[in-house]
Order: structure tokens, then C-alpha cells, then sequence
């Protein structure tokens, strides 16, 4: 079976609305593909995306697997100052930073979320 991974990066996300966006995505797993994005989705993203898989599941579609990292799991092992100075900047300029994977049911057997990785499983 091959393994389709697609790169994406937040800010050609935000050009569409939210539900633009999140159909986006669901076609993009429908097609058996993995999202790789590089920034953690909002708690209200994420909401919404869960949201409308639900009403896209199915016997072909089970739904999809999701698992997000902001930028200070990903690296904790920096000082306090650096972490700050980062928040800071965060807060100023609206980033979300970090990573987010989404794939579908059937391929993605396992996303386990680890202090600073995560660790995907495919069936």
C-alpha cells in the first residue's frame, strides 16, 4: 500500500475560511493522503474539523486520527527566557506554532502524543 504524505503550512490554510479550509482537508484524507501541518490547530480548528468528519462518516470513511504539538513540547528543552521570548512573540504576531498531523482511520493505526514527538503508526 503506498503511503501518501501531504506538506502543508498554516498560512496557505488561513487563505480560505475555516469550513473551506476543512473541506480541504477531508478531501485530502478521503484520498488516503496524511497532513503534515506546521502549526498546531486552535482549539476551535479542531472543534470544527471533528465536527464535520462526523458528518462525513460512513462505511468507506471511518473518520480520522489527529494528534497536535505546539513549539515548546517540540522543544523543551530550552531555557525559560528563550520560551518567553517565543510566547511573546507568538502573542504579537498571532502564530500558532508547532505541528499538527491528521490522516485518515483506516491508514493511521496509532498517533501516541510524547512529551516533545509524536510517534505514527500505519497499518
Amino acid at each position: 500500500m503506498e503511503l501518501s504524505l501531504d506538506f502543508l503550512t498554516m498560512e496557505s490554510l488561513r487563505q480560505a475560511g475555516l469550513n473551506e479550509r476543512i473541506e480541504m482537508i477531508l478531501e485530502k484524507i478521503k484520498e488516503k493522503k496524511i497532513i503534515i501541518v506546521n502549526a498546531k490547530f486552535n482549539p476551535r480548528e479542531e472543534a470544527a474539523l471533528i465536527e464535520q468528519t462526523m458528518k462525513h462518516v460512513n462505511k468507506k470513511f471511518p473518520g480520522i486520527e489527529m494528534c497536535s504539538l505546539s513549539y515548546d513540547e517540540l522543544v523543551s528543552d530550552r531555557n525559560w527566557l528563550a520560551r518567553l521570548r517565543h510566547q511573546i512573540i507568538n502573542l504579537l504576531t498571532g502564530s500558532d506554532s508547532g505541528l499538527t498531523i491528521i490522516g485518515p482511520a483506516k491508514i493511521i493505526k496509532e498517533i501516541k502524543r510524547e512529551p516533545n514527538r509524536i510517534r505514527l503508526l500505519t497499518k
